[in-house]
């Protein structure tokens, strides 16, 4: 017998049929299980099974023919398809990736098809991969899904004073809806506000907050604080008496800002001079403006600040119109009775700056007038 074998396709297996075919020949398989239809085609093979046959006509028998074998259909597998990176906060697509066969190409969606079993920058949604064979044959679909792109962060806002005085509380607070994450010099947190008791210096810096959403994305703001030093605690000057009425400006030293002054007993400013009408004691604070905030320092000692007459003392020898030869730190009023120290000589040299109620001398002290135009003035008694 003559065989003719027809190849197989993407849709069926291959076939096989006698050429030569008559219905009056019997016809022997070299295998049981087949059989020859009308027009001579065999049926019954097994795909990929070799065959050969015979024809018997009466007594007479051919001899075997030619071995045949029906190929197996060409199809395709669905192929293995899997997403391997979804979308990401900053990335709003996504790659997929094929388990790749030798001799198979591969296209996504209604795409061209092409050797690589990557197909990266796909959007967001349910995608087909489909295989397919050199012989043009194609597989089934495989269905994948890349998930939606995470909503991005809020943008966080910090608000707050970001300059304040040394000893002061720094307060700063981020507005959005997640969690919070703080970073700043030595410092970390995880609540929207926060709040650092007795700033220092150090304090100062770049503060950062990251807020992360419920889909795991963040956004960050930042700021600058600037903790302004304390300024230096002034040195006040030392006690001193006035005659009522009389004004006077207290002064201090050490400060490179501006000194501010306040009444001890109830901490209320005073502005220079002052005309107090009792006797009272002040102190003097520091004040210094940087970065636009105005900061004061420490309290200076207490001034205490005599108001009326009063017993005058030298304390040295010298000229009476010099405030230092006196224990009030000025020259003696002429309302006052003035005591001339043991010891003590006291020189008057102008003829209108010395005045007294009266002098007292103690033993060994001395008055003396350095010139016929050096003048004392005493008051009435």
């Amino acid at each position: 017998p003559t065989i003719i074998t027809t190849p197989a396709t993407c849709l069926a297996d291959g076939s096989t049929l006698i050429a030569n075919y008559n219905a009056a020949n019997t016809y022997t398989f070299s295998a049981s299980g087949l059989s020859v239809g009308i027009g001579g085609v065999i049926t019954g093979a097994t795909v990929n099974t070799a065959y050969t046959l015979t024809a018997t006509l009466g007594t007479c028998t051919s001899g075997a023919s030619a071995s045949f074998t029906n190929a197996a259909m060409l199809s395709v597998s669905a192929p293995i398809a899997t997403v391997s990176v979804q979308p990401t906060c900053s990335v709003a697509t996504g790659t997929i990736t094929v388990t790749t066969v030798t001799g198979l190409e591969y296209k996504l969606d209604g795409g061209a098809y092409q050797t690589s079993g990557i197909f990266a920058g796909v959007a967001s949604g349910t995608h087909s991969i489909t295989a397919k064979n050199a012989s043009g044959c194609e597989s089934p679909t495989t269905s994948v899904t890349i998930l939606a792109q995470p909503a991005s962060a809020q943008s966080p806002t910090i608000t707050g004073s970001t300059t304040v005085c040394s000893g002061e509380t720094l307060n700063l607070t981020a507005s959005g809806v997640g969690t919070y994450a703080w970073v700043g010099p030595s410092f970390t947190a995880t609540t929207a506000a926060i709040s650092i008791s007795n700033a220092l210096v150090a304090n100062s810096g770049t503060y950062t907050v990251t807020l992360t959403n419920a889909d795991g994305c963040s956004a960050t703001a930042t700021t600058l604080v600037t903790i302004n030093p304390k300024p230096a605690t002034p040195t006040a000057q030392a006690n001193v008496n006035i005659p009522i009425g009389t004004s006077i400006t207290l002064t201090a030293t050490g400060c490179e800002g501006t000194i501010l002054w306040y009444r001890t007993l109830n901490n209320s400013s005073v502005t220079m001079p002052i005309t107090p009408t009792d006797s009272a004691s002040y102190y003097a604070k520091c004040s210094v403006t940087v970065n636009g905030v105005t900061c004061a320092g420490q309290a200076s000692g207490n001034v205490f600040v005599s108001v009326g007459p009063m017993l005058v003392v030298s304390i040295k020898t010298g000229n009476w119109e010099d405030p230092s030869t006196w224990n009030v730190g000025r020259l003696p009023l002429i309302t006052e009775e003035v005591k001339i120290n043991f010891g003590h000589l006291v020189t008057i040299t102008t003829p209108n700056q010395a005045t007294a109620k009266k002098v007292v001398y103690q033993l060994g002290s001395t008055l003396r007038f350095a010139d016929t135009t050096a003048r004392l003035t005493l008051g009435s008694l």
